[in-house]
């Protein structure tokens, strides 16, 4: 009898501590900030060669989009593809008749 006796104040603490355990993990929390890391891809742009000029379609938003590049003015690129690509042309050989192209997208 004298064992039970000496048990039931530990017994009972653990009840009272698992009840305030429970009732403490059920509080809802009212705001809070969750951080993403990582990146929403698109995809890369199709390039298209011809003679004097390269087409570039780029699917954006969901539309597809086309921006013609004239090879003879490729350091003067139109507005809307710089707002998506960087487009360098390394010329190979001094008659500019091969060369390479770089896209580099944002």
């Amino acid at each position: 009898m004298s064992v039970i006796k000496k048990n039931i104040p530990g017994v009972s603490l653990c009840i009272c501590a698992f009840f305030t355990h429970s009732a403490m993990g059920q509080q809802t929390v009212q705001g809070g900030v969750i951080h993403f890391h990582g990146a929403i891809v698109e995809p890369s742009c199709d390039v298209y060669t011809h003679a004097e000029d390269i087409d570039l379609t780029c699917l954006r938003e969901g539309k597809k989009q086309v921006h013609r590049i004239d090879l003879r003015q490729a350091p003067a690129l139109p507005r809307d593809i710089q707002s998506i690509a960087t487009v360098r042309l390394h010329y190979l050989n001094a008659q500019k008749s091969l060369a390479v192209m770089n896209i580099e997208y944002r």
